[in-house]
């Protein structure tokens, strides 16, 4: 007899939009920070990454990365003009190539 069930179904995976993920910031001294994070899929299909600074709950832009690399794999420099101080975390944003964001990611907290 037949051992199973067979369930057909269509899939499609030409809408995936690529994500970031393992984000990760670094202090590298008291008015440096490096922001890193790579993205799963089609990087070209992002135009640029928002980046968000998060200080004790307050969040301020803090300036934005273009899409240009041979690999999957972005850093952003911040340098802290403003006096930031406390717990630092960053948020990520990629906007694709028709302005629609996606899905957000935030970095570890850094203690300045």
């Amino acid at each position: 007899g037949e051992v199973g069930s067979i369930v057909k179904t269509t899939l499609s995976l030409a809408n995936i939009l690529p994500g970031i993920y393992s984000a990760s910031a670094t202090k590298i001294n008291s008015k440096l920070i490096k922001i890193q994070w790579k993205v799963q899929g089609t990087a070209t299909r992002i135009d640029h990454f928002i980046i968000v600074v998060d200080v004790l709950g307050m969040k301020s832009v803090v300036g934005k990365c273009h899409n240009i690399t041979d690999s999957n794999y972005f850093e952003f420099y911040d340098e802290l003009t403003d006096g930031e101080k406390g717990a630092l975390s960053y948020i990520i944003i990629p906007v694709y190539y028709d302005y629609s964001r996606g899905k957000r990611i935030q970095t570890n907290k850094v203690l300045i």
